[in-house]
């Protein structure tokens, strides 16, 4: 594993602390009426179904996890939906010969309406208090609309581009 091989997810691992450190500063200390999206959630969605080889679960649930640590929310709750549905979305990327953007949004946005919706059922179910689901819907639809802009500032920001996956076979994760 040379150094060239630790270029993507070293950048993942960089772009990841800087956008939590910008959503922890204290910018904007007004309420709003309106929440904006989740980019760091658009960010680690965008990367693994760019780069899926690049992103593995272990390193996704640690930043998720961390991200639950820091955002005070359930510890585990939303990083345990989030990293199962990062990686129901790499499985989709590597099983298809062919993954247009349409696709990869439509993919993106049925695991961004996964995740909310497991973690707000999750958190009801186990009796943990839970803002109100309009709240998750306001910050929902930004979400799935922040999507196609993050991916353009990756793809053209940081040239990440979809991943070929000639010679690789998805069931067993390994190249021939």
């Amino acid at each position: 594993m040379g150094l060239k091989s630790l270029t993507y997810p070293i950048l993942f691992i960089l772009i990841i602390f800087l956008l939590m450190f910008i959503k922890i500063l204290p910018l904007d200390t007004i309420p709003k009426e309106w929440i904006g999206p989740d980019v760091l959630f658009c960010v680690i969605l965008t990367w693994c179904l760019r780069r899926p080889l690049s992103a593995p679960i272990v390193l996704i649930g640690l930043l998720f996890l961390l991200q639950d640590i820091l955002f005070q929310r359930p510890p585990g709750l939303y990083a345990a939906c989030a990293t199962l549905v990062c990686e129901w979305c790499k499985r989709q990327v590597l099983r298809a010969e062919d993954f247009p953007f349409v696709a990869e949004w439509l993919t993106a946005s049925i695991a961004i309406v996964a995740v909310f919706v497991l973690s707000q059922g999750i958190a009801s179910l186990s009796l943990i208090a839970t803002p109100p689901t309009v709240m998750f819907v306001k910050e929902l639809m930004p979400t799935i609309l922040a999507y196609p802009v993050v991916v353009v500032l990756l793809r053209y920001g940081f040239g990440l581009r979809t991943q070929q996956m000639s010679g690789f076979d998805a069931s067993l994760g390994q190249e021939h």
